[in-house]
């Protein structure tokens, strides 16, 4: 009778053993699917946050480079002057219809931002490069003013928004650089 209890303690260690054994790779196994899960979000998050931030530095881009048509055309010998050579409104809309639509791209970069984060004062920045973006465009608009008055405040403008957009990069690289979601 020894040798059967012996026979069963060991067939019950052995099944204690295994049940263990089960119990902590199942522990594991849950654990590394919560941590790859967690992974996945934080990556995901970071790329559209990244793209989001592109999409902002970008709309600033093409606002700045379709406004080169509106200050080419303000520099023209006849603008202002009303002369048969004066830009007429509809070509006016033609140079300045780009920059609103690009403007419209930039205000969408600026919600998608609020949306993807983070909370915080990177969301304030992205306004404040939008802002910055809408003052270099008033500069412009301002048609009763000499170009000349006009350059003087659009440089000033350009002197804020890169301000701005420099603050907003500096922010935007460290979170995307940093461990914090």
């Amino acid at each position: 009778m020894n040798e059967a209890w012996g026979a069963v303690i060991a067939g019950l260690a052995a099944a204690l053993g295994a049940a263990v054994a089960a119990w902590a790779t199942g522990r594991a196994m849950a654990r590394q699917t919560l941590t790859q899960g967690r992974e996945q979000q934080r990556n995901w998050l970071l790329d559209q946050r990244q793209q989001a931030y592109a999409q902002l530095l970008s709309a600033t881009d093409s606002v700045r480079a379709r406004l080169r048509a509106v200050i080419d055309m303000q520099h023209g010998p006849d603008f202002g002057m009303g002369g048969e050579h004066d830009p007429d409104e509809h070509a006016q809309a033609l140079v300045w219809d780009p920059v609103e639509a690009a403007l419209l791209d930039a205000d969408a970069a600026v919600r998608r931002i609020a949306i993807v984060g983070p909370a915080d004062d990177t969301q304030a920045l992205a306004k404040d490069v939008r802002e910055a973006l809408q003052a270099v465009v008033d500069s412009r608009t301002e048609y009763e003013q000499r170009p000349s008055t006009m350059d003087a405040c659009h440089l000033a403008a350009e002197q804020v928004f890169k301000t701005a957009e420099a603050a907003f990069v500096t922010k935007a690289q460290w979170v995307l650089h940093s461990d914090e979601l």
